[in-house]
């Protein structure tokens, strides 16, 4: 008679097993753990959106309770109507009030953002490159002055700088403010990005110009620069994202010029005389975050191609 066979695993089995559920437990941990992440941070958004189609008196009743109707647009006609910004300018030595409405701070954001989002991504794209395929005298330096810049806090040192640029002329002019933005000098998280993305590219198709006589000013522009534009497409997405929020460069260093952002921020502060309630200031953050929503919506799937774990593909 034939007996029952059990399977009983031996020891070398039994611990593959171990190990593989415990790495199933940590993994789910660790999916939850970024599911609970990822809520935390959409929901105070998502509260945002609803209370902007909410009326004053729903607002008072229940703050967390959704509205009546999503088809109230109320709240964003009144933004419309009464965002508006006074700034003192000097017109021919003589003080004139400007007046900037939600068009005008549109479109001064965007210039602004996209200014400093590009200049600045295309000199630390200089930088990363140079430092990366050639070889000179004080290139340790500069490749550690990089991580410097970027390790080092900057917190305390905004009175020295509004006193520099006072005395270089560059206080309240959009040109030059942009110019020598900080950001704009050695931004060194996006200058080991950059030097990290030209490092995975091979020197062989310079050398390959270089036979067929191009020049190293060639070389950057025609062939690795091109190579890079991926990566350098991200960056500027993700910096134009954080140059449309800044509110604090025109607080304090363009005092006759307004984007979207200060113009909510002095909206929300002085809602009592601009006579509005929290709903309709729910709704001026929606506007200006549609724009900034759409671009991150377009450029996701590119800038989540980009971004590995360890970095910055090339």
């Amino acid at each position: 008679m034939r007996q029952a066979y059990t399977y009983r695993p031996n020891g070398k089995n039994r611990i593959r097993e171990t190990g593989e559920a415990s790495k199933r437990i940590v993994l789910s941990l660790n999916t939850a753990l970024c599911a609970v992440y990822c809520l935390s941070l959409m929901l105070p958004l998502i509260w945002m959106l609803y209370s902007a189609f909410k009326t004053n008196l729903e607002y008072q009743q229940d703050i967390m309770a959704f509205p009546k109707s999503l088809l109230y647009f109320e709240n964003f006609s009144v933004v419309f109507e009464k965002l508006r910004i006074i700034r003192v300018t000097t017109v021919g030595g003589v003080p004139a009030r400007v007046t900037y409405g939600l068009g005008n701070m549109l479109v001064t954001s965007f210039y602004f953002a996209l200014a400093v989002s590009v200049i600045n991504v295309f000199f630390n794209t200089v930088f990363g490159y140079i430092l990366s395929k050639y070889k000179f005298r004080g290139r340790g330096f500069l490749y550690g002055l990089g991580i410097f810049i970027m390790v080092v806090p900057i917190i305390g040192t905004e009175a020295a700088y509004f006193r520099l640029i006072q005395q270089l002329g560059v206080y309240d002019n959009m040109v030059l403010t942009v110019l020598s933005a900080p950001s704009v000098a050695f931004s060194g998280t996006y200058f080991l990005l950059m030097y990290a993305a030209f490092k995975g590219l091979a020197w062989e198709y310079a050398e390959a110009a270089f036979i067929d006589g191009a020049g190293h000013y060639k070389v950057f522009l025609r062939i690795m620069l091109p190579m890079a534009m991926p990566s350098m497409i991200c960056l500027v997405t993700l910096n134009f994202i954080g140059m449309w929020n800044d509110y604090s460069a025109f607080l304090f260093y363009l005092p006759s010029y307004a984007n979207l952002s200060y113009g909510l921020y002095i909206f929300e502060q002085n809602a009592a005389q601009y006579g509005v309630n929290p709903p309709v200031i729910y709704a001026g953050f929606v506007i200006a975050a549609v724009p900034v929503v759409g671009i991150y919506s377009v450029a996701q799937k590119f800038i989540l191609q980009k971004f590995t774990v360890g970095g910055l593909k090339g």
